[in-house]
């Protein structure tokens, strides 16, 4: 038991040869020579135990094998060691501190979202607050196992800096802000990316250690001061190429949150889209890459005719704005939302003063912070007169969004409630019962004179109890469904040809076309290339090219 640990000691120098210089390694070693095994059994046993927790949650979660076991070992091994002999007493608990919520987070990520937390979401966690709160609600029973592990890790840091005794060694100290700092100097001087998203065969602990430094280093920097962001652009307005279209009534449903996954339309094996299923034969139905990935970057580069980052020139510009373009060849313009006001600053972005008939929750007496189920949607559109002129009209849904309980009744609920896949897909099924009503209501009213087209801001990842949507690796968070819907025979035939080399469209096709309809010389054939935006419009949160 009185053994040195100079093997310990010696493999730790080793692994830290890439952040420090031999010379502090040196010197560590002649410092800490004299820690043996006895001293500090109950850290060696805490870092083993920790490690094997994790291991035993991978198995769980059915996450793999561990890579870099050792790596992860000495990282906890070193948190501990500099909580029980580090000088000061604050550099210890945020040494405990920062071990024990690294596991929380990163664990808790893993069980609702299925990978380790990224930088840029670290961002969105405090620039979304308020969408994160909302996503949250439900989400206590997902977070109890990582809680515990959390908890249990604080608990070892509590009684090592409680046996700390009388000797610190003041070299701890400054190793432990070195372990800390150095790494966001080198994410910042480096043009990697594997910081942002950590693989997933690491260890909770080395995952954040490395992403936390990547936060700082390279995301923070980058979003504060524009690093990293897309060159600006600008173009014309398209031209006019006559006075109107044979289609008098354009119908955009805009959905939130849908993937194309769950619907059954594309394979899935619940029936949750029995209309579009009985009309896919006669109509296009196809699968769409979304501008965005979050509804503040997707809807304002849709309703813009945006191909690519950075057009928030363009925007303000209004040269390309659909409710500006509408207007300017005679359509009345619509936008009836479901969404809560107060998660809707992006109107600014749409077109808002464009738009002559604005209604929101707020318009027929909610709150600012509720949203409105999608059937008063349905409502408002069929007090809507056909007999005039030519409309532009959206409706923009409620849709899927989290949480999923909250967008169907009791009576909605056919795949019944006991997982969010369960829920996701009673929104999917109410989606299309939407579609259908509206597509009834034209039938009856505007017969030959629309189309009718569906797509949503983004997609989103469901799977038993994990869901989530943002990132730019998951193809359920950016591929979305395009549906579009006419009962003028000839209009129907032409966008099928349009779209028949396309296997799979860009957002901005789909924005294009509406603007053809309207009557303006635009390609919106051509599906050769496009981009999917991240977070941030100016594409300094990341973007994916899609040849």
């Amino acid at each position: 038991s009185c053994i040195s640990v100079k093997l310990i000691t010696g493999i730790l120098i080793v692994w830290l040869r890439d952040y420090f210089c031999k010379i502090i390694g040196i010197f560590m070693i002649r410092k800490i020579y004299s820690i043996t095994i006895k001293q500090n059994w109950f850290i060696i046993i805490s870092s083993f135990f920790l490690m094997l927790l994790e291991s035993l949650f991978r198995y769980q979660f059915g996450i793999g094998l561990l890579s870099g076991a050792v790596d992860s070992f000495l990282i906890v091994f070193f948190i501990f060691l500099a909580a029980k002999y580090a000088r000061f007493k604050l550099i210890s608990w945020f040494a405990v501190s920062y071990l024990a919520c690294g596991y929380f987070i990163q664990l808790s990520h893993f069980v609702i979202y299925k990978s380790w937390l990224s930088s840029i979401e670290i961002y969105l966690f405090f620039e979304k607050f308020r969408e994160v709160v909302d996503s949250s609600h439900g989400l206590l029973g997902y977070i109890v196992l990582p809680f515990l592990i959390g908890l249990l890790a604080f608990l070892f840091g509590f009684f090592v800096i409680k046996s700390r005794g009388r000797r610190t060694i003041r070299i701890f100290d400054f190793l432990f802000i070195i372990f800390m700092v150095f790494p966001v100097f080198q994410s910042a001087f480096s043009s990697s990316q594997k910081g942002n998203a950590p693989n997933i065969r690491h260890s909770a602990v080395r995952a954040n250690y490395n992403v936390i430094a990547y936060f700082f280093g390279k995301t923070l920097p980058g979003q504060l001061f524009g690093i990293g962001k897309s060159a600006a652009w600008m173009k014309e307005s398209p031209k006019q190429k006559h006075n109107g279209n044979q289609i008098k009534n354009i119908i955009l449903i805009m959905g939130e949150s849908q993937n194309i996954d769950n619907m059954s339309v594309f394979g899935y094996g619940r029936s949750t889209t029995p209309f579009l299923d009985s009309i896919h034969k006669s109509q296009l139905i196809k699968k769409t890459y979304s501008g965005g990935t979050y509804t503040d970057v997707s809807l304002p580069s849709f309703f813009n005719l945006l191909d690519k980052p950075d057009g928030t020139s363009q925007i303000y510009s209004w040269k390309t704005n659909l409710f500006n373009l509408a207007q300017r060849q005679g359509y009345k313009t619509f936008f009836y939302s479901s969404q809560a006001r107060d998660k809707m600053a992006l109107t600014s972005l749409i077109g808002r003063q464009y738009i002559n008939d604005f209604v929101d929750p707020v318009s027929l007496g909610y709150e600012a912070s509720k949203n409105m189920d999608d059937k008063q949607l349905v409502k408002l559109f069929n007090n809507i007169d056909f007999s005039s002129e030519k409309k532009f009209i959206v409706l923009h849904q409620i849709g899927s969004h989290v949480p999923y309980a909250e967008r169907t009744v009791k009576l909605e609920k056919k795949f019944g409630n006991e997982k969010s896949v369960d829920e996701y897909d009673n929104s999917v099924l109410k989606t299309d019962s939407i579609i259908r009503s509206v597509y009834g209501s034209l039938k009856e009213r505007a017969k030959e004179d629309w189309v009718v087209i569906y797509t949503s801001d983004h997609g989103q990842y469901v799977k038993d109890n994990s869901f989530g949507h943002g990132s730019l690796d998951n193809p359920s968070h950016f591929i979305v469904p395009t549906v579009i819907v006419s009962d003028n025979k000839e209009e129907n035939n032409y966008i099928k040809k349009a779209f028949s080399e396309c296997d799979v469209l860009f957002h901005y096709q789909v924005s294009g076309y509406i603007a053809y309809l309207m009557g303006y010389d635009i390609n919106f054939r051509d599906c050769s290339r496009g981009y999917i935006n991240g977070s941030r419009l100016d594409g300094s949160a990341g973007v994916k090219i899609i040849n």
